[in-house]
């Protein structure tokens, strides 16, 4: 296992896992800066820069505006409970909708969280991170907590440094984030925070238990301890990064939109829990990506002066539809077809192991002669077979994409 593990390691870093770039503009109404991204269920929804939400059932291809202007908004995100969906607008509120995002009501607007840039969500509990500058340049920022979605909220906020800009909250298990000058932790629903590292975060992303984080000036990090300790995850990402502005996460790939300050480097994939990235950018008419989001058909770029691009998902893997050449001295015949692998070695019994990128084995069959593979049930992303038949054995590089 050891050994084959190494040697999947070996191959994500030496096989190019994309083909010619297709990012298409959509018709989403060009305000120009997209704050903000996300999918739920089968609809996606948008924020731009004026405090718009923008709705969309159809992957893109057509925008409904759902919310009307109200004022210029910031970073924010979307958080949901019981059916129920929150969006936080700067300066106007935290807005409610119990029909997937076709009306909106402002909640509470006696409570003055009209600075809120972020939200998460715990069991029960909706928490909102607020954060401004007065004017004389100093930040004042905190975190509160609702128990009745957001009708009445109480003020969580000890041990956070309140003097610096809260950019994002994130719930891993019990554990709550916050990036406010570094980044703190809470085990206690907000009860109390203490200081788990100084990078200074925009942005969270959660796969299995492995949070990561994206920095204002350091690129990317991870934990797998509940923050406890990070590493340095950013091989492949340019030298002039400034800011890792937003993540995307479907099954075990992750999105990163980024501000490299050049004319590429804003789009970034991994498969391997950040330990590689590739820019997925070209074709891209914009250089400051500023949020991203994932469905199983498209990924999406909001931008902040070229509205809202997006590109098939199954652009950034295999086609759909591939005969890998025979190999000299090998009998075995493999092809894919969407979610079926198929191998053939002329009535020979015959095997395919099919394993994560991690080297974790997630399926195994047996078969004389001729083998399909089901791939349907396997989360999206990149998988490596090793096909054996008779003194015959390949190893070959798979994308699954639903």
């Amino acid at each position: 296992m050891k050994n084959f593990l190494a040697f999947v390691i070996l191959l994500i870093s030496l096989i190019p896992l994309t083909g010619e770039a297709q990012w298409t503009r959509t018709s989403l109404p060009d305000f120009g800066d997209i704050q903000t991204l996300t999918i739920l269920g089968g609809n996606i929804l948008a924020i731009d820069i004026g405090g718009v939400i923008y709705r969309s059932s159809d992957s893109g291809a057509s925008w409904t505006k759902q919310l009307g202007s109200r004022t210029r908004t910031t970073f924010c995100n979307f958080a949901t409970i019981d059916g129920q969906i929150f969006a936080p607008l700067y300066g106007s509120g935290i807005f409610v909708s119990f029909d997937s995002g076709v009306n909106w009501t402002l909640q509470n607007s006696s409570f003055p969280i009209t600075t809120t840039v972020a939200l998460a969500t715990s069991g029960p509990y909706l928490f909102a991170g607020t954060s401004y500058d007065d004017q004389d340049g100093i930040y004042h920022s905190a975190v509160y907590r609702s128990i009745d979605s957001g009708i009445s909220w109480t003020p969580v906020s000890s041990g956070l440094d309140t003097s610096g800009p809260l950019y994002a909250l994130q719930v891993i298990d019990t554990n709550l984030f916050a990036s406010n000058n570094g980044v703190y932790r809470s085990t206690d629903n907000g009860k109390s925070w203490i200081s788990v590292t100084k990078h200074n975060a925009f942005s969270f992303a959660v796969i299995s238990s492995s949070l990561f984080l994206g920095t204002s000036d350091s690129g990317i990090f991870r934990s797998t301890d509940n923050g406890d300790h990070w590493i340095a995850v950013s091989n492949g990402l340019p030298g002039n990064y400034t800011d890792v502005w937003n993540f995307a996460v479907l099954d075990t790939l992750l999105f990163a939109a980024t501000l490299s300050g050049g004319p590429t480097g804003n789009v970034f994939l991994s498969t391997d829990f950040g330990a590689h990235w590739i820019n997925e950018d070209s074709g891209l008419a914009a250089n400051d990506v500023k949020s991203v989001a994932v469905n199983h058909a498209f990924v999406f770029a909001g931008t902040g002066n070229s509205g809202l691009w997006r590109r098939p998902l199954s652009d950034f893997f295999a086609p759909s539809s591939v005969s890998f050449p025979q190999i000299a001295g090998h009998s075995i015949q493999i092809s894919q077809s969407g979610d079926h692998l198929f191998a053939n070695d002329e009535g020979l019994p015959i095997e395919i192991r099919t394993s994560n990128i991690l080297g974790a084995e997630v399926l195994s069959q047996q078969a004389s002669g001729a083998l399909d593979v089901d791939l349907s049930a396997l989360p999206a992303g990149v998988y490596f077979a090793v096909i054996e038949a008779g003194n015959d054995r390949q190893v070959k590089r798979i994308a699954v994409v639903h």
